[in-house]
């Protein structure tokens, strides 16, 4: 959801957004995703980490005043 309570401000200007509503433990298989270094693009780029569940949701949540119309 797209609402006031899921963007945190830092100090700085930075932006986040955030859902803390479906928040719980689940087992997950983390992995560092570190790009290639015979990427011929300048500059370094930044390992990403990714932790995605092992089993989908079949459900449907959000915030009724925030959904939209159709």
């Amino acid at each position: 959801d797209l609402k006031p309570e899921n963007v945190l401000l830092q100090s700085t200007g930075h932006v986040s957004l955030t859902d803390f509503d479906l928040s719980c433990l689940t087992s997950c298989k983390p992995q560092l995703l570190v790009p290639s270094t015979n990427d011929k693009k300048k500059g370094q780029h930044a390992p990403i980490f990714m932790a995605e569940p092992m089993r989908a949701s079949n459900s449907f949540v959000g915030t009724h005043e925030y959904l939209a119309p159709e």
